[in-house]
Parts: structure tokens; sequence; C-alpha cells
């Protein structure tokens, strides 16, 4: 039997109908849930630190006097150097040698989107939800993974491990020291971030690396599997947030920070005089509590 096309023309005039009714709070809710699942899927920050979902049992007021915001307080290890995400969501950093860190919340949000409710209903062919997908989710999870790479690059110009590959290109040897790196400070990595093209330019290596049968495997079917040496490989396409040629390597998040979230992703939507508008937003807290274990290694051709 012939498969039915979607009606997106449908999907649109029965949004509409929603918003502008008592289910209204059901549709934030499919879209909220609908966010989420882009945000865990595409944003590599949750894989790195995977988050935790607290409430305000878990916070106090902040007591920075410009901080009009929750925290949270954790204890840190000894010779731990931290670092925090400020509650403005912005790369900057602060460094702490006392025994507790507090960490505080933020609201991130994407841009408002704007669209007569005319256009929606004439748009032929338009899918209501991949465009809330490409705009809203997509900004959240942006702005997430921004977020620890700004938080890496900045430990490791604190922490010293801020390596080259003195103008090589990404070879086994360039990967060995990058693994090497953290054992200085007794830290072990156990997962690497690097962009899908600088993942792909490591299979330009020939049978001095691979071997001659795994070489033809790559050729034939490209590399299968996320690990180089055995080690966990996050990839991802995203090099307008971390550059190709920029590898990051971190260790297990027990020994790295904390990601809490204490708002999830919520989809607010309103009509006013014909304008339907939406967008998205999460209230985070993000730290590094131990940024010893985070190295990075730039390539050949690396611009920062």
């Amino acid at each position: 039997m012939e498969k039915k096309a979607y009606d997106y023309e449908r999907e649109c005039s029965v949004f509409l109908e929603k918003i502008g009714s008592e289910e209204k709070l059901e549709t934030v809710s499919e879209f909220s849930r609908l966010i989420r699942s882009h945000i865990q899927e595409n944003s590599f920050a949750a894989k790195i630190l995977p988050p935790e979902q607290v409430n305000m049992t878990h916070c106090q007021i902040s007591k920075e006097p410009q901080n009009d915001t929750f925290e949270i307080i954790l204890w840190k290890e000894p010779d731990a150097r931290a670092q925090i995400l400020t509650n403005k969501a912005t790369s900057d950093s602060e460094y702490i040698y006392a025994d507790r860190v507090g960490v505080p919340f933020g609201v991130i949000a994407s841009r408002k989107f704007e669209k007569s409710e005319d256009e929606i209903r004439i748009y032929k062919g338009i899918n209501l939800t991949e465009m809330v997908e490409a705009h809203a989710a997509k900004a959240i999870g942006d702005i997430q993974d921004y977020s620890l790479i700004s938080l890496a690059r900045q430990a490791v110009r604190a922490n010293g491990m801020d390596f080259s590959s003195g103008g090589q290109p990404f070879t086994k040897d360039v990967l060995i020291t990058l693994l090497n790196a953290p054992h200085q400070h007794q830290m072990k990595t156990t997962i690497t971030l690097m962009t899908e093209t600088t993942f792909n330019n490591f299979a330009r290596q020939g049978t001095e690396v691979f071997g001659d049968s795994l070489v033809g495997e790559i050729i034939r079917d490209g590399m299968k599997f996320k690990t180089l040496m055995g080690h966990p490989v996050i990839t991802t396409l995203k090099n307008y947030i971390l550059n190709d040629n920029e590898i990051f390597s971190f260790p297990a998040p027990e020994y790295l920070g904390k990601f809490y979230v204490l708002d999830p992703e919520k989809f607010i939507v309103k009509k006013d005089d014909g304008i339907v508008s939406w967008y998205c937003k999460k209230n985070i807290a993000m730290a590094f509590i131990n940024i010893n274990g985070v190295v990075r290694m730039r390539l050949q051709g690396f611009g920062d």
C-alpha cells in the first residue's frame, strides 16, 4: 500500500489552534520533549559532562553580591583547581583554592522567533517540528557546547597542558602525546573530542599505523568505530564551536566537574495580534572542579 504523505498543512493548523486554546500546555509539553531529545542527541557537552537534574532543595542563594542567582556548593579535591561558568553564560572563569566551590546557575535561551499566523497557514510543505529543531533546539545545544569549550580552553591555559604538534598533521605519535599528558597529574584520559574532519584525517595514514588489512577496510568502508587506540572519541560537525585541528581530551566526569540542570528545556510560545512567537530556555550550572586532566592538542593548520 502506498504510504500517505505527511500532512504538514494540518500540522500547522493544529498547532495554531492549540496555542490559542486550553490545549496550549499540551503543545508546550510536546515541543519541550522534542527539544530535549534533540539536544541530548546533538550536544557533545552532555556526553562529556552528563547533566544531573536538581531542584531548589539542592541550592542556596549566591553569596556573591553581583550574582543574583542560586548556586550549589561543592567540596573539591585537595590540589584541584576549579573553573566555573558565570550566571551570564560567558567564558569568564574563576580559580579557587579553597575547600569549597560555589557553582552558580544561569538561564540560557534561544532567540525569540516570530512568524505571522497567516504565513504559517499558507506555507506549503513546511515542517513545523523541523523548524523548531533547526532554530530553538539547535541554539540551546550550541550555547551548552560553547560553554563547555570555553571552560576547556581556559583550563588548558591555566594548567599548562596546551600542546602544539609542531606543524605536524594528526598522527599516532601526536595522539600518544595527547593521551600521556595528564599522567603528570596522576590523571587519565577517558574521552577525546574532535571534529569529524579531524577524525577522518587520521585515516590518511598507511599500513605503519593501521596494518594492511585494516587499511583495506578503511578504504572500503571508512572508519567504523569512534575509537582511536582503544580510547572513545566524540566527533562533532560544529566546527564553528570547536576548531578543525583542535583536539581536547578529558578525564571521567567524576574527576572533571559537574553539569547541573535546575529547569530543563522548556518551549515558550504565544500568539498575540496574529503574530506567533516562540523560543526555548534552560537553567544550568556548569563547572570544571578539577582542571588538571584537561588537555588540548593544536594540529597543523590550527587557528584560534
